[in-house]
């Protein structure tokens, strides 16, 4: 296989600030996903339009070094890399925001009514499209040091909290739109401000 190898970056240390920009790889999770950088940037949304998969960050990253060392759930971290005006969504199962406007749960159920957490095609079709246009960006875990999913689904951080070691982050898979997915804040996602 050729690309450069992500194995000297292991880590899963997540007070470390980590960002990949490179080429992501199709294929399944786990120790048998691509240990080096594959082929390609772009993926298509479900209305054809090209777009390139962008950067990959850790939680420390998105959240300009404050997430790292939160431990409670559904906090939301205040400082983000977003521009002024803009910011990381809100997640998680409650708290003050997790439903109220700039949450993906408002974004995605409330202001275009799409189905979550169950299966429907439809309803991932809607959130790959335009206006949204989310793609199945894949991802890399530093943990095992793999990069993988690519075209098949995509993470996006939220500013909101879960646990020591992880974060909540929406998920795009090929038949599922998922809210309030937790995971481990060394894993390396994509990202929307809003």
């Amino acid at each position: 296989m050729e690309g450069t190898s992500i194995l000297p970056y292991q880590d899963i240390n997540a007070e470390h600030d980590h960002t990949y920009y490179g080429n992501g790889c199709t294929g399944e999770a786990g120790e048998s996903a691509s240990s080096k950088s594959c082929t390609t940037r772009i993926v298509p949304t479900k209305d054809s339009e090209n777009q390139s998969i962008g950067t990959y960050y850790g939680f420390q990253a998105v959240t300009s070094g404050a997430g790292a060392t939160a431990a409670d759930d559904n906090i939301n971290i205040s400082d983000t890399f977003c521009p002024l005006g803009w910011q990381l969504p809100y997640d998680g199962t409650g708290g003050d925001y997790y439903d109220k406007s700039k949450s993906w749960r408002y974004l995605v159920e409330t202001t275009y009514d799409i189905e979550t957490g169950v299966i429907n095609d439809a309803a991932v079709a809607k959130v790959a499209s335009y206006p949204l246009s989310y793609i199945q960006s894949g991802m890399l875990n530093l943990g095992i040091a793999r990069i993988y999913l690519l075209d098949d689904t995509g993470f996006y951080w939220s500013k909101t909290n879960n646990t020591s070691v992880a974060g909540y982050r929406l998920n795009l898979t090929l038949h599922v739109v998922r809210l309030s997915v937790s995971n481990i804040k060394a894993g390396l996602a994509t990202v929307r401000c809003v």
